[in-house]
């Protein structure tokens, strides 16, 4: 078996779908965080031997009421020992109960062995990072973490140690955390009875917030940091600074629209832009790999131009404040090669900058 497919796993998993694509395909948000399932096909002992199960069985679910982890054990094959998951009498799989003792160290074996899955879930375009609490000592906590990748129908799990988090509240070993590539969060609190829901948001990854663990292992390029802004408001974030957009950002026949003027000059890079008074033309100019783009529009019309090669906005560009264009936000981040980030839970976005 090729090296690249034997990836072992210790305290949390990092799934990752595919790289950081240009902008998300919809622009409806979700309100929730959607369900999932890794399940295990075959399991690797120290050496990098494989053992390969009989049927596929669950390691970790998520789903509606939080997290659910399943019992390992270990069975030993021609002098070998291989940790898999564990079935009852009738050949099911045993489901942890978070009220027994031992609880945290029975589903810290779902993470300190190696394993090849199978993810069973949504299309992730950046990641999902599923993670537990093993030390609250110091200022934060601990966390192991994976990278997990699909390959086709299979999963390789990469480890990437473990960290130290911040968090104004120390919350207790055995507490758990899931965070999608568009960095939104839902935190469990394990109480030693129960994993009850502490926090769901959607945060921005450049301001320090109350706890936001794994954001700093999220496999993005961070320099540069983004522009955060929210639907209906004029605050943003600029790589962590606070400013005031020129215009609300709103939807317009389903589409998200802000001031794209100003989202451009604050892109890194080279930028320019300019207004025709006589002829009412806007030009957006970036530098982007070693020449300049430029897009022509005007307001009103659908028609614009890219190189002067013809195209169709959307929703055409127009007016809310005097010098300030209205842009479509996702076909603008397309054009200039930005990424985006749809967040769930409040309606924020994300623009690479």
């Amino acid at each position: 078996m090729k090296q690249s497919s034997k990836i072992s796993i210790l305290v949390s998993l990092i799934i990752i779908t595919g790289l950081c694509i240009p902008c998300a395909r919809t622009e409806t948000a979700k309100q929730k965080m959607q369900p999932f399932k890794i399940m295990v096909l075959r399991s690797y002992d120290k050496n990098r031997d494989v053992f390969y199960l009989d049927k596929e069985m669950p390691l970790a679910e998520y789903g509606e009421n939080g997290f659910t982890f399943y019992k390992i054990t270990e069975i030993t094959k021609d002098g070998k020992t291989f940790a898999i998951p564990a079935k009852d009498a009738k050949g099911n799989p045993v489901k942890l109960d978070p009220s027994a003792k031992n609880f945290p160290e029975e589903v810290k074996k779902c993470f300190e062995n190696t394993f090849r899955c199978r993810f069973l879930g949504p299309s992730y375009d950046r990641g999902l990072y599923l993670g537990m609490v093993i030390s609250n000592k110091d200022n934060g906590f601990y966390y192991i973490k994976r990278l997990y990748r699909n390959r086709d129908s299979e999963s390789s799990l990469i480890n990437f140690g473990v960290r130290l988090f911040y968090c104004k509240e120390k919350l207790p070993p055995g507490s758990c955390f899931f965070a999608d590539g568009n960095f939104n969060v839902d935190i469990r609190k394990y109480d030693g009875k129960k994993l009850s829901l502490y926090k769901m948001e959607a945060v921005n990854p450049d301001v320090k917030n109350e706890c936001v663990p794994a954001l700093d292992s999220f496999y993005i390029p961070s320099w540069g940091g983004y522009i955060w802004m929210k639907i209906g408001e004029r605050e943003t974030f600029v790589n962590g600074e606070k400013k005031t957009l020129p215009a609300k950002v709103e939807t317009r026949n389903g589409t998200t629209m802000v001031p794209g003027k100003w989202v451009l000059e604050n892109f890194t890079s080279s930028n320019t832009t300019s207004y025709d008074e006589k002829t009412k033309l806007w030009t957006f100019r970036r530098f982007i790999e070693k020449e300049w783009l430029e897009v022509k529009f005007t307001l009103g019309k659908k028609e614009f131009q890219i190189d002067g090669k013809k195209q169709q906005w959307v929703v055409p560009p127009y007016e809310t404040v005097k010098g300030v264009p209205m842009v479509p936000l996702r076909q603008f981040c397309e054009i200039f090669q930005r990424e985006l980030y749809w967040r769930s839970f409040d309606k924020t976005m994300l623009v690479k900058r």
